[in-house]
């Protein structure tokens, strides 16, 4: 006779922590860098690295891993990661020191087991984009935007997993899947540009006008409508007159470059920026770990991709 009881609960699917980090030479002649470096006397051609490892850490604390946090006190530590990464470019590259843009992404599991692999990261245009010193005011920097920006509909709960990196991405996944196709929409003309300076350089050196590809991005919100991170970056919003960034407390993950514009550099500061706020056209900073900082326009047709509901539980 056929049993009715209902099958057992399945285990939770594993997953790991992971962080992304470029490697890049142009790094090299970027003093702020070698800060972020376990020897601060030697250029780095590693971004971040300190935020990167202190990301990794505050991630397997707070799944309570030990033998992760083991790991990223030893074979992990911070004075290993530079060795590490370039007996990595010797294998892959035949190169310790490969100057051209890799993003390497580090992952750990719970068992305290890691992997890194790398592939090509996008060319940056001037160094000046790894540690702005300041951001101009609206309504527009001298440089062409980098990103288009839309904004997903469907929420997205605060979770372990969006306040940390993790390899359960579906989140993002799923918002990533309702960015249009290029035929779909239409990027707004970005306001001209002004005579405010984009960001001050060592050396007053112009940045060189590119034309990069425009890499699309999505923005998330939460169930309450706050807009918490976007699927690959950290957005920054003019809001009462100064850049802000949202608070921690909306559920998105607080990442290298954020960490350091909102910790150390003073660059922008937090803030709740609601996602019925948004205007089509408006100009946005976004920044990325294994992208450093770009230029991005919103992308409101219909005010957003997706559905707006409320079928969807906090974690």
């Amino acid at each position: 006779m056929a049993s009715n009881s209902p099958p057992p609960p399945q285990p939770p699917t594993p997953f790991e922590i992971f962080t992304s980090i470029r490697s890049d030479s142009l790094l090299l002649t970027t003093p702020a860098n070698n800060t972020f470096s376990p020897f601060p006397h030697l250029p780095s051609q590693f971004y971040m690295l300190r935020h990167h490892h202190a990301r990794l850490l505050s991630a397997a604390h707070a799944f309570a891993w030990p033998h992760a946090i083991t790991a990223l006190r030893t074979i992990l530590s911070l004075d290993a990661l530079p060795a590490l990464f370039h007996a990595h470019l010797l294998h892959t590259y035949d190169d310790a020191n490969y100057p051209h843009p890799l993003k390497l992404r580090l992952a750990l599991s719970q068992n305290g087991t890691h992997t890194l692999t790398s592939t090509p990261a996008p060319s940056i245009p001037h160094p000046t984009l790894f540690y702005p010193n300041s951001l101009p005011p609206l309504p527009c920097p001298s440089i062409p935007p980098t990103y288009t920006l839309h904004l997903s509909l469907h929420p997205t709960p605060p979770s372990l997993h969006t306040a940390h990196k993790t390899t359960r991405r579906e989140p993002y996944e799923r918002a990533r899947a309702l960015l249009p196709t290029p035929t779909q929409s239409s990027t707004p003309t970005p306001p001209a540009p002004t005579s405010t300076p984009v960001l001050p350089t060592p050396s007053s050196t112009p940045i060189p006008p590119t034309h990069p590809p425009l890499t699309p991005e999505i923005l998330l919100q939460n169930p309450s409508g706050e807009i918490t991170e976007g699927s690959i970056t950290t957005p920054y919003f003019w809001r009462g007159g100064r850049w802000v960034t949202p608070e921690a407390a909306c559920g998105g993950n607080r990442g290298t470059t954020r960490r350091w514009a909102v910790e150390e550099a003073g660059v922008v500061g937090e803030g709740v920026v609601r996602g019925e706020e948004l205007k089509n056209g408006e100009g946005v900073w976004v920044s990325n770990g294994a992208r450093g900082w770009g230029w991005g326009v919103l992308v409101l047709e219909g005010g957003g991709v997706g559905e707006m509901d409320g079928s969807e539980s906090r974690d």
